[in-house]
């Protein structure tokens, strides 16, 4: 039972290891907490910002409930100095985050971020919480508490297996499933093929092995990882192996962390000879929470254009349909897809690889509803069911590419289209960005033009990459920016690491272009170049890079399973606890 008149009082001790435990005199606590602040490891020096406090240093405590616009907010401060403090009337009640920000000196110097996922505080019981902390607008090693006796838990700082072509998914509880994908060869073919499941938890920096009972089915790699509304996991598509060989899968498995029998079951649904297939894009519609999949290479080898849809059942937990969505004009693979938010337009898909591996430069919009004679030819749509719609209006990307990617911003009501390869070699790349309404106006292309057209009073160029790139991570932080990461130019990786900010005339800035972009210095950027890695956004707002492929020799390419943490500058409230207005949503 909770009862939120009830008040954990809880003692904090600064240190490398900073415990917060409850206390209630003689009588037994109706709740404790317990904390524990640690670092992140540095590779270029020593990162140790609690032990090394001078006499103006603070530390910020902040305790939400967020989602719950009427809950209070509790923020305390303590010297880092003293070394101790209390943390004092937090309610006992389900939904809490903490959020920690260290400031050094008079003016404040932002030090430190660190956070933990969502927790509750229940009457009769202790909750442990590790916060690992780093330092502001910066990638970190990875690094778990420093206290084995209190929270080790016999997991690992970096993943258990080296892995490319894995797929991953933020769980409800703040805990990241990372699934299948397989090691590779000097030349970055797959090998070894995995059927394991992993799970990294945030309140531990730590991951852990799943047991027999969390397995894939069959091992997977390029497959796809969808969370429904309710929790479980959608895993469809990919590569899997028989008798040694590479076949496509032909089943959709269902994952549910949480049933105490059997977490990953076949789902009673019949994949149809040519929806199978790998490398294709997924993403939950909003409309239904129905799953679309687009692309990707067909049973026949190549890139398809046939497109299918999941309806999960919403009371059977392995039960669904799964429908044939009418089918694309261009066969593509390597391509962007997100849902939209527009009446009667669900999805749009962009660029990608052709059947001869040219880039393409086409866009095309699934519409449900009657009536649609724009359709790609033979296909239909109702009021549930979609078709496509290519260059809607006569729009195209304003340069062919792909190994992009598409991300919501403007509140979710346009898409950046970033990066990615205009030369079928990888060695051009696109290095503009390129702007999509949702009413189907675009704007972007070279920095001084809008689709072939120079822009008009009051627009504002859209910017463009340093760096450019493909097959690399663009990662929406709460505070509207965009964290990009690695990568790879022809067949190296890279570690450039930076961020596209969206430039806001009312705080005072002078606009040159609607997004601009800030390199992370070296110390900052991820540690090792890589590509086709897992970049996740958690939900205290960091971000956690694992696996994908890096290069042992200009020649040698080796999967990895080195895990790396990026901590956000979060001077904000909505940079912390929700999406500040007009901020940048994923898209897959």
């Amino acid at each position: 039972m909770r009862a939120s008149s009830e008040f954990v009082r809880a003692a904090l001790a600064l240190s490398l290891a900073a415990i917060v435990g409850a206390c209630g005199g003689d009588e037994k606590p109706a709740a404790g907490l317990a904390l524990e602040i640690h670092p992140a490891a540095w590779d270029s020096g020593e990162f140790d910002p609690l032990n090394t406090a001078g006499p103006d240093d603070i530390m910020e405590i902040i305790a939400a409930r967020p989602g719950q616009p009427d809950a209070p907010v509790f923020t305390q401060v303590f010297r880092l100095a003293d070394r101790r403090g209390t943390l004092d009337a937090l309610p006992i009640d389900d939904g809490y985050r903490l959020v920690v920000r260290g400031f050094r000196g008079p003016a404040r110097e932002f030090l430190f971020y660190g956070g933990t996922p969502l927790f509750d505080i229940v009457e009769g019981k202790s909750t442990r919480v590790a916060i690992q902390v780093g330092r502001p607008d910066c990638t970190m090693l990875n690094h778990n508490s420093s206290r084995p006796s209190f929270f080790v838990l016999n997991g690992k700082e970096d993943a258990y297996f080296k892995r490319w072509g894995a797929a991953s998914a933020v769980l409800p509880d703040g805990r990241v499933l990372i699934t299948g994908g397989g090691n590779v060869n000097a030349e970055g073919h797959l090998t070894e093929l995995r059927s394991d499941i992993e799970i990294y938890d945030p309140r531990y920096g730590q991951f852990f092995f799943g047991d027999e009972s969390l397995r894939l089915l069959r091992p997977l790699a390029h497959h796809t990882a969808t969370v429904l509304a309710d929790g479980r996991v959608v895993i469809f598509g990919g590569l899997t192996t028989e008798n040694a060989q590479p076949v496509h899968a032909r089943d959709i498995q269902i994952i549910n962390v949480d049933d105490p029998v059997q977490k990953v079951r076949t789902a009673n649904v019949a994949v149809l000879p040519g929806l199978e297939r790998y490398m294709h894009a997924a993403a939950r519609l909003e409309r239904d929470g129905s799953v679309l999949f687009t692309g990707g290479i067909g049973g026949d080898g190549k890139p398809t254009a046939t497109v299918a849809r999941f309806f999960p059942d919403p009371v059977d937990p392995v039960g669904g349909t799964l429908s044939a969505e009418g089918h694309l004009q261009d066969a593509r693979v390597n391509h962007a897809m997100a849902p939209l938010l527009r009446e009667g337009t669900l999805a749009i898909v962009a660029g990608g690889q052709g059947v001869d591996g040219e880039p393409l430069k086409s866009l095309e919009v699934m519409v449900v509803g009657g009536n649609m004679t724009e359709c790609v030819a033979g296909t239909t749509a109702d009021t549930v069911h979609g078709c496509w719609v290519p260059n809607p209006y006569g729009l195209a990307l304003a340069e062919p590419r792909f190994g992009h990617r598409a991300l919501r911003v403007g509140s979710g009501h346009e898409l950046l289209f970033v990066g990615g390869y205009t030369a079928r070699d990888r060695t051009a790349m696109a290095q503009s960005l390129e702007l999509l309404h949702t009413k189907l106006r675009t704007e972007g292309g070279e920095v001084f033009s809008f689709m072939g057209r120079r822009p008009e009073s009051g627009e504002l160029p859209i910017g463009r990459l340093t760096t450019g790139r493909g097959d690399f991570a663009a990662t929406p932080l709460m505070d509207g920016r965009i964290l990009v990461s690695g990568g790879r130019q022809g067949t190296l990786p890279v570690t450039t690491t930076s961020l596209l900010s969206p430039c806001r005339p009312e705080n005072g800035e002078t606009c040159t272009q609607a997004f601009s972009e800030v390199e992370l210095a070296s110390e900052c950027a991820l540690s090792q170049p890589r590509f086709g890695h897992e970049a996740m956004r958690l939900q205290n707002g960091t971000v956690l890079f694992v696996g994908g492929v890096t290069h042992l020799g200009r020649e040698t390419l080796a999967a990895i399973n080195r895990a790396e943490v990026f901590f956000p500058m979060a001077l904000e409230a909505c940079d912390v606890f929700e999406p500040c207005p007009a901020s940048v949503q994923a898209a897959p």
